[in-house]
């Protein structure tokens, strides 16, 4: 969509300046890694160093050096290439959430932060160029340093006992795998168990045995959140916790999400398809007087009275609005002055109890309009289907539209009815 400009015609979604240019400084990230590394693999001290390791020991061991220098080197390569092609994605998911109302925007309290301080999104480029930088160079020294230690011959028998105790766990829990899976197809049914006195049984063994296992778990979990926390140093475009764990009292442990949502919602607030529309609407007026006059409107009712019908109880009728205390025009077109009376006092914009009750009952007796209005159309649907069945003759079209009494009489004399039909 991106190369056939569909997302930017069809959808509307415009991408920042401070994304491009973070996605511009990733890929000079890329490429100064790939020349840092080429001048100090070809300088003279680390090529001497090379061969006082050769030396030292029997044989040539610089193959083991150089080859965990190289991993390193592409793992960090790989993982900037990742994160600069996930943010433009991670953009357009996130202005359609906000779109749809998968984030809530303005009828929310977490909304008011999002629109405080917005020039705080001068941080984002900065950011997502020095966060990918140092996600890449952590991601390569860790996969160069791992790949070191395993390659090294004086650790070769710590990393035999390592893989061993690593296999040994590993079929450990695939036969527990196993065993817990026969046994839930035979003795529970999802939140139900068949036989009671074997299934406490097995909880008790699997809770003692859970029991000494947990510590190499939590050992794994946290080394778990440790590389998910430096993969995520180079992404402010998600937050790497949640919303609700970001914050730790007063404090906010991770604002650079909340500032580049400030900067999208900051560009959406002008990119909007409904306000460009509107604004081509305004340019439109003012270039060509006669654009949007009153004919157009009548108009344009005219059109939703004969083909949609069903949309007539979205219309809000004049006494609701005060038409009379809007300001027109000349031409009849509304100026843009709203009525004086509001439901909202001036001083405040919160509603008194006066007008809470006041705007409660007009609604309720909005409601019992619309239930009356929807009565009556119903009524004059079922007497022009009897007129209409009286005026056609056949038996074929008399069992196309049969006959039905109305449950009302129509409002109004016949004759009155007959002449505005």
């Amino acid at each position: 969509k991106i190369y056939s400009q569909e997302l930017f015609e069809e959808d509307g979604i415009c991408f920042t300046t401070h994304l491009l240019a973070g996605n511009v400084a990733q890929c000079a990230i890329c490429l100064i890694i790939v020349a840092v590394f080429t001048q100090f693999y070809q300088h003279e001290l680390f090529q001497e160093g090379l061969k006082y390791l050769d030396k030292l020991t029997q044989g040539s061991q610089r193959w083991r050096l150089v080859f965990s220098l190289f991993v390193g080197v592409i793992s960090a390569e790989v993982t900037i290439v990742i994160m600069a092609a996930n943010y433009i994605p991670s953009t357009v998911r996130t202005m359609l959430q906000y779109r749809s109302g998968r984030h809530e925007s303005l009828h929310s309290e977490k909304f008011l932060k999002l629109r405080f301080a917005v020039e705080q999104s001068t941080l984002i480029f900065g950011s997502i160029f020095w966060g990918s930088l140092f996600t890449s160079l952590g991601i390569g020294f860790f996969f160069m340093l791992l790949l070191g230690f395993f390659l090294w011959p004086d650790f070769a028998q710590v990393t035999v006992d390592i893989f061993a105790n690593i296999i040994g766990i590993a079929v450990t829990i695939l036969l527990k795998w196993l065993f817990l899976i026969g046994f839930r197809k035979t003795y529970q049914k999802a939140y139900y168990r068949r036989c009671v006195g074997l299934s406490n049984f097995v909880g008790v063994v699997l809770e003692s045995w859970n029991l000494g296992l947990t510590s190499s778990y939590m050992m794994i979990r946290s080394f778990k959140l440790l590389i998910a926390a430096v993969l995520y140093i180079g992404r402010v475009d998600i937050p790497f916790l949640s919303e609700e764990a970001c914050f730790l009292g007063p404090f906010e442990l991770d604002a650079y999400p909340l500032m580049f949502r400030k900067d999208l919602l900051a560009h959406e607030a002008h990119k909007h398809p409904y306000l460009e529309r509107i604004g081509v609407m305004y340019m439109m007026k003012l270039r060509y007087q006669n654009f949007g006059n009153y004919a157009g409107t009548c108009w344009r009712m005219l059109f939703v009275y004969a083909l949609l019908p069903w949309m007539r109880k979205y219309r809000n009728n004049e006494d609701n609005l005060g038409m009379s205390d809007f300001k027109f025009a000349a031409n009849r077109m509304w100026t843009g002055r709203m009525p004086r009376q509001s439901a909202f006092s001036e001083k405040s914009d919160r509603l008194t109890s006066f007008q809470e009750s006041h705007a409660r009952k007009e609604s309720d007796d909005s409601i019992t309009t619309l239930k009356m209005q929807n009565d009556m159309l119903k009524t004059e649907n079922e007497f022009l289907r009897s007129l209409l069945f009286q005026s056609r003759t056949g038996k074929e079209m008399c069992r196309s539209c049969p006959p039905r009494k109305p449950s009302k009489s129509f409002p109004g004399d016949h004759n009155a009815s007959t002449n505005t039909l």
